[in-house]
């Protein structure tokens, strides 16, 4: 029964609570990117690569604290899939909150939802070279899509990532009318399946400071190879209001009271923040 309430729970949240009203959120057409096409571009094939998002002087700081954050050990988790995972990264730097909260980056988002939008996770990782003997639908390695409903992802690159890299692909195109949550397995394809439909790959390759936003119904997945540098990337999670997990800001909390992006939508039809599992590995 509980899972049933749960699959309506869903339901609801991705065909109601969640849709785009037009006429009542107008108000959030106010987006300021480069050009109207950079826009469409992100609707049409569902990602926009944002190159040098974050300026040398700010992502020297970042790196730097990235870094710091992983010799110290202070709340990490090492994945057996050979990644790290830091489970609180607001903490690591004041920036990435402020990244967060960027007006511009807000505008596209609410435009792109016609919604109010909320910080509804963040993730920062370490990824090293391609695993051995991987299984299938295990990881972020897999072509899948993830289920969150309507949700985009602002993923950063830290580090430079290049062709021989661990790098970031996607089959443009395949978000459209795709937002309705499944199962896990029923969002993992196996690379003959793909390869056998799609035929054209997007590849991010990028500098240090890189951004791509795409929306994360899209089929995507990382691609591992061996010899790889290291890679290290920050991302956060926006959704017009469901799927919130907790975030920890720490001592900056208080500087961002009252910014509706770390709250939770004033409806009572949607779930708080929750605290998620750091061994679910899906995304």
């Amino acid at each position: 029964m509980k899972k049933y309430l749960g699959n309506f729970r869903n339901f609801l949240e991705d065909a109601l609570l969640t849709r785009p009203f037009f006429i009542l959120d107008s108000s959030y057409y106010d987006f300021k990117v480069k050009s109207p096409g950079d826009y469409n571009l992100l609707k049409k094939n569902g990602f926009l690569v944002l190159n040098n998002f974050i300026k040398k002087n700010e992502l020297k700081t970042i790196q730097n604290d990235f870094n710091n954050y992983i010799s110290e050990n202070k709340n990490i988790y090492i994945a057996k899939n050979k990644y790290i995972r830091l489970l609180s990264p607001f903490m690591i730097s004041e920036s990435f909150i402020k990244i967060a909260a960027n007006n511009e980056l807000l505008s596209i988002i609410k435009s792109y939802f016609c919604k109010q939008c909320y910080v509804a996770d963040v993730d920062a990782r370490r990824i090293f070279p391609d695993m051995q003997d991987m299984i299938p639908f295990e990881s972020s390695a897999s072509w899948h899509k993830d289920c969150r409903g309507r949700q985009l992802k602002l993923m950063i690159y830290l580090t430079d990532v290049g062709e021989k890299d661990n790098y970031f692909s996607a089959i443009p195109g395949t978000h459209i009318n795709n937002f309705w949550r499944a199962g896990y397995k029923r969002t993992r394809y196996l690379d003959s399946v793909i390869d056998n439909k799609y035929h054209d790959f997007f590849k991010w390759f990028g500098k240090a400071g890189d951004a791509c936003i795409f929306d994360t119904n899209i089929i995507h997945r990382l691609v591992r190879n061996k010899g790889a540098n290291i890679r290290d990337s920050f991302t956060i999670y926006y959704t017009p209001g469901q799927e919130l997990r907790e975030l920890n800001l720490g001592m900056q909390k208080t500087k961002f009271t009252g910014n509706p992006i770390f709250d939770v939508p004033n409806k009572f039809l949607f779930r708080k923040r929750f605290a998620e599992s750091i061994e679910n590995e899906e995304y």
